[in-house]
């Protein structure tokens, strides 16, 4: 199967994209993130900004079966981590579409358990009342991701504790 991984790289992102080539996938990166010392096989690495057509445009070509999106970032809150997550927001979406134009056949959202205020406990069938603006973004990319869904593609929103 060949993978796209994109969005808000973790740094453990090499490390996912070796897995899934060890488990017999292929794999591209679309997105910044510092790449390697050594050649990493089996794994294609573009250094694209994600909002960008080009990008869209890559993303169409390799005609991807799954694609995984980051939208998490550091879990602690940042105020120039906001506006980043907002600028994310836009990619993803396009993303996403391209996504389901070009025939993928999952999509997956990692985000973070911000979506959740302070005094919730973030069980998995609590609904998410985010009490920060990193939450709100969050909260946001999520229900618009849920809002566009394709009958075509199945889509998975998985919150993580942190990725970084």
């Amino acid at each position: 199967m060949h993978v796209l991984l994109t969005g808000a790289f973790p740094q453990a992102v090499w490390t996912i994209a070796q897995r899934l080539v060890s488990g017999g996938h292929k794999v591209s990166l679309l997105g910044h993130i510092q790449a390697p010392h050594a050649s990493k096989k089996g794994i294609a690495y573009h250094d694209i900004d994600i909002g960008s057509n080009e990008a869209v445009r890559w993303a169409d070509s390799i005609r991807a079966e799954t694609v995984i999106f980051f939208y998490s970032w550091q879990c602690e809150q940042v105020s120039s981590r906001t506006s980043a997550l907002g600028s994310l927001l836009d990619a993803l979406l396009r993303i996403y579409r391209q996504s389901v134009t070009s025939g993928a056949g999952r999509f997956i959202l990692i985000t973070d358990q911000r979506v959740f205020g302070v005094n919730q406990a973030c069980g998995e069938d609590e609904s998410p009342l985010p009490d920060s603006s990193d939450g709100q973004l969050i909260k946001t990319a999520e229900d618009c991701l849920l809002a566009q869904t394709s009958g075509s593609m199945e889509l998975n929103i998985i919150r993580v504790t942190s990725l970084y």
